[in-house]
């Protein structure tokens, strides 16, 4: 009866270090990471301008991803950044726009009030 020993003499070991999967080059890394950090940023600490960034770089970068010049490793991380960023800058948007009109009420309610 064999064992699980006599299995391993029977085929051929292979101790050589294992190599990590062979890659292209590409001209430019990915910022996946730079770009998800800014987005969470933006989202966070209510910060529009670090979301816009976020939502800019996040663009540039999936194109130049599907042009091949950019590794494509970090899409996914590229993609939440960029998605991230666009509802910072919503959220600001949203915020001017009320914060906007309670001054124009109050300037009016002021103006009326005498």
């Amino acid at each position: 009866m064999a064992t699980d020993d006599d299995r391993f003499e029977d085929e051929e070991y292979d101790d050589r270090p294992r190599r990590r999967r062979e890659r292209p080059d590409y001209e430019q890394e990915h910022r996946g990471g730079l770009i998800l950090a800014l987005g969470i940023i933006g989202l966070v600490m209510s910060c529009g301008p670090v979301g816009i960034a976020a939502w800019i770089m996040g663009n540039n970068d999936m194109k130049a991803m599907e042009a091949g010049q950019m590794d494509p490793e970090g899409k996914q991380l590229t993609q939440v950044g960029k998605i991230l960023g666009m509802v910072s800058a919503l959220l600001m948007i949203i915020g001017l726009c009320v914060g906007g009109g309670f001054i124009v009420i109050a300037a009016l309610g002021a103006a009326a009030g005498g």
